[in-house]
């Protein structure tokens, strides 16, 4: 290598040291104080406040534990549980479901008794609690279940969904 070769590098290797040595001290506003290049480098700590954890500190709120990582949908009114009796006297419960997750055969069911204070009675369908994890295969119209806590079995009516269709020639 030439001689003008090597200068030429080291000014050019110099000039971009000066130019990040502006960058540095330019972001520094113009009401901290100035520090010097050791306090820069190693700042002093002159509080034991200041010194740092070793680990982060605890906190009142817990890591989410137990949720749900493919998405749930709310419990909504599907439809109604029926149970006639001979004597004419007949008793009509709601039936409230929700897939067990998104895009799921599964559903979780449970209805409500009637009256001013509404309970929660668990639903079972072919021996199995449609409250649970794994949920229930989808209960379908005219279907019949068992309701433990009211020791009666019922018979399904679902809604008609009103789902939105497409009419390609709205805007």
């Amino acid at each position: 290598m030439k001689i003008d070769q090597v200068v030429f590098l080291f000014s050019v290797c110099l000039l971009m040291f000066v130019i990040m040595m502006i960058a540095v001290f330019s972001c520094t506003s113009s009401q901290q104080k100035v520090t010097t290049r050791v306090e820069a480098v190693a700042p002093v700590i002159s509080t034991p406040a200041a010194l740092p954890q070793c680990r982060p500190p605890l906190t009142d709120t817990p890591n989410a534990i137990n949720s749900s990582t493919r998405g749930q949908y709310a419990y909504q009114q599907i439809g109604i549980l029926y149970r006639e009796v001979p004597d004419g006297e007949s008793k009509v419960l709601p039936l409230y479901g929700r897939p067990t997750c998104i895009r799921s055969q599964r559903w979780n069911y449970y209805t409500q008794t009637d009256g001013f204070n509404p309970i929660k009675l668990s639903i079972q369908m072919q021996h199995k609690d449609c409250m649970d994890q794994v949920g229930c295969n989808e209960i379908n119209d005219g279907d019949e279940i068992n309701v433990p806590e009211l020791n009666a079995v019922f018979r399904v009516r679902i809604y008609q969904t009103a789902v939105p269709t497409y009419i390609p020639n709205v805007v």
